[in-house]
């Protein structure tokens, strides 16, 4: 289980990350983008196309994490699909982690 400011930092620092892999996967068909999940043991990747990771990126104050993490973490869904689910981010004293 992680801090709630640990668990927030480890959730930017992935998105940092994602969205560098898609800057760089212009012209791929499917990417693969890091859950940014609150669980510091999860190294799950989800294949996304650039269009789904950039419609996941948009919802404000949400986070791409693989559909069985958002069903575990109890958090907020916010935009659903298949292969992927943006949940919203715990507010601060509440723990997001599982």
């Amino acid at each position: 289980m992680t801090s709630d400011n640990g668990a927030t930092r480890r959730r930017q620092l992935l998105r940092a990350v994602n969205e560098q892999i898609r800057e760089l996967s212009d012209g791929w068909d499917v990417g693969r983008f890091h859950c940014e999940c609150a669980d510091p043991d999860c190294s799950e990747m989800i294949p996304l196309t650039t269009q789904a990771f950039d419609a996941a990126a948009s919802v404000a104050g949400g986070f791409l994490v693989a559909p069985e993490h958002a069903i575990r973490s109890g958090a907020r869904v916010v935009l659903s699909q298949e292969s992927f689910a943006v949940v919203a981010a715990a507010p601060a004293g509440v723990d997001g982690s599982w």
